[in-house]
């Protein structure tokens, strides 16, 4: 499967099945998809993003896109990211009312914060190409992103380093 991440469609966004070559089914309650990241087994895929005025994220079956769970998002995600070794869900973006760039962490199993981790920076993330990297080995989580274009030489790109607990 592939999420058609930037597509903004009211009847949901759409998950392409690459195998048929066609949308395999619509995220009902996203109009738009900014991140997503498969569960370790492939089963779940959480996807975070736009849901009518709104942000979301969600939970879904990845095989037949059936809802799993919903949570609004009080900032515009831009990504998301699975950590392998604790039952974490790492979503990145960025307050629309501060401009100020955040990393939340969620309880994949309930889906609520476990902890909102501000970043303080005159440069925020958030808005434009934004990844969410997690190290289990080093106890770090890595949120890149880069703007300008990826394959421009005045490209630029930032690294934000955040510390997990051992």
């Amino acid at each position: 499967m592939l999420l058609a991440g930037t597509i903004g469609d009211a009847a949901g966004a759409p998950v392409v099945d690459v195998n048929l070559g066609r949308v395999g089914f619509r995220v009902a309650g996203l109009s738009a998809a900014h991140g997503g990241a498969f569960s370790s087994a492939g089963d779940t895929l959480y996807l975070a993003g736009t849901s009518a005025s709104a942000f979301a994220l969600v939970a879904i079956n990845a095989a037949d896109g059936q809802s799993l769970a919903t949570r609004p998002l009080d900032f515009s995600p831009c990504a998301v990211g699975l950590d392998q070794a604790r039952p974490w869900l790492y979503v990145a973006g960025v307050n629309p009312t501060s401009g100020q760039s955040l990393l939340q962490v969620f309880d994949r199993r309930t889906m609520d914060a476990i902890t909102t981790l501000h970043v303080t920076t005159d440069i925020p993330y958030g808005h434009a190409l934004c990844r969410i990297m997690p190290n289990p080995v080093e106890h770090r989580v890595y949120v890149a992103e880069t703007w300008a274009g990826e394959h421009n030489a005045s490209a630029h790109a930032q690294l934000y380093t955040f510390e997990t607990p051992p």
